[in-house]
């Protein structure tokens, strides 16, 4: 693109940006800003015309220098310029569309291979055929035996188990897993704690384990049932649902719209379970209700993962019998803009006001929140301390935030 020599002031040369980058200790050169705007995260450019015999220059959109910046900051030696881009995306910078489209096709495409080799292998069928359960076999043991993975082997307890896990989840992605293949439930088993768990002798069962999220079958709040609860064949139906099949004609099928729509409902998906799981985890404990799980998962994704984050949400955009989805988003926003401003300013109060200091102790309020007469007694001390110190709770809570309330 070329145009007239005239107000700069919303342009950025390529000396601007080296130099900006240099007086922050890192390296970019003109050659590769020419890459960076032919498939990385840079817009293209202008080449402006000086006049008078003076040449041309090239000018890159205001916000390139610190667009520039946050990207060797994450990557100083880039080489997968797509996954750059598709990062920076995500976390909300303007960078060329098409280059996170592309992003996502490549990681679809990769997906889409695994399926159809899982596919030819006999994995969407109900029973394995010898090749397949060969293979699963040699995985699961070398599951077993690999250290620092994140706990699966240790919360499974056998390679046969694992080796059931990689087969549900091998049916999930070829879109094959049906509730017929589900095996039956049977009653059994004990937490750590001494509170009845189911076994794990079904697939859902098992799986929940792998994830770490059994804890949901059993735990409750006060007047509440557990999270988790009966058959969860309809959520690997549901699963098979938004991770299963072909992803590449997704890809192209979404609009610029909905892309964006999607990396706002992620980004707000993923600070709901993982600021959500620290929360369970102060109060409750570290594996309690299944959440501290879900958020440790969800602290530091790959990009692949939240690119399968992003597919799973646009299939619910497309798919009516998604919509389920939709209720996290509900939940985000209400966390966001209700519970959390809430829970931040209790963690003020309990610091500020000396006589809340133990009574708003994360594992005292845990403990009343999973008995309702315990609830009862903490709720009537509550109200007791805080009207005794209402002048300087009030003065807490107004600067904090004064449209909050605790009723």
């Amino acid at each position: 693109m070329r145009a007239n020599d005239g107000d700069t002031r919303d342009r950025e040369t390529p000396d601007d940006i080296i130099a900006y980058a240099r007086d922050r200790a890192l390296t970019i050169t003109r050659a590769q800003l020419e890459r960076w705007h032919t498939r990385g995260p840079l817009h293209h450019p202008e080449q402006v015309w000086l006049g008078q015999g003076r040449g041309s220059e090239t000018r890159y959109p205001r916000g390139t220098a610190e667009l520039v910046v946050a990207a060797l900051q994450r990557q100083p030696r880039p080489r997968d310029l797509t996954m750059l881009t598709w990062e920076l995306w995500l976390a909300g910078y303007d960078v060329p569309l098409e280059t996170v489209r592309a992003y996502l096709a490549n990681v679809a495409r990769w997906h889409d291979r695994i399926v159809a080799a899982m596919r030819t292998l006999g994995f969407a069928r109900r029973v394995l055929p010898g090749p397949a359960r060969r293979l699963l076999g040699r995985a699961a043991i070398r599951r077993m035996r690999v250290r620092g993975l994140p706990g699966i082997a240790t919360r499974l307890g056998s390679p046969e188990r694992v080796e059931t896990v990689l087969r549900t989840l091998g049916q999930v992605l070829t879109g094959g897993y049906k509730q017929s293949y589900q095996v039956a439930i049977h009653d059994g088993g004990v937490a750590v704690d001494g509170r009845a768990l189911p076994s794990t002798d079904s697939d859902g069962l098992l799986l929940e384990r792998a994830i770490g999220i059994e804890r949901g079958r059993v735990d409750r709040l006060a007047g509440a049932g557990p999270w988790l609860s009966g058959d969860p064949t309809e959520g690997l139906v549901a699963l098979t649902k938004m991770l299963g099949g072909w992803w590449l004609p997704i890809v192209r099928d979404t609009s610029d719209h909905e892309l964006r729509a999607v990396r706002d409902q992620a980004r707000d998906l993923e600070e709901l379970f993982v600021t959500f799981g620290d929360f369970v985890r102060e109060h409750f404990g570290a594996d309690a209700f299944g959440f501290p799980a879900i958020a440790d998962a969800l602290r530091s994704p790959t990009s692949w993962q939240q690119a399968g984050l992003a597919m799973v949400l646009v299939r619910a955009l497309k798919d009516e019998e998604l919509r389920g989805v939709a209720l996290f988003r509900e939940m985000a926003e209400r966390w966001r803009s209700d519970l959390a401003p809430k829970v931040a300013a209790m963690r003020t109060l309990r610091h500020e006001v000396p006589a809340l200091q133990e009574l708003l102790a994360p594992r005292r309020i845990g403990e009343a929140m999973r008995d309702e007469a315990r609830l009862a007694a903490f709720q009537d001390e509550l109200r007791m301390v805080a009207e005794a110190n209402r002048d300087r709770i009030e003065s807490v809570v107004s600067r904090l935030a004064p449209s909050l309330s605790f009723n």
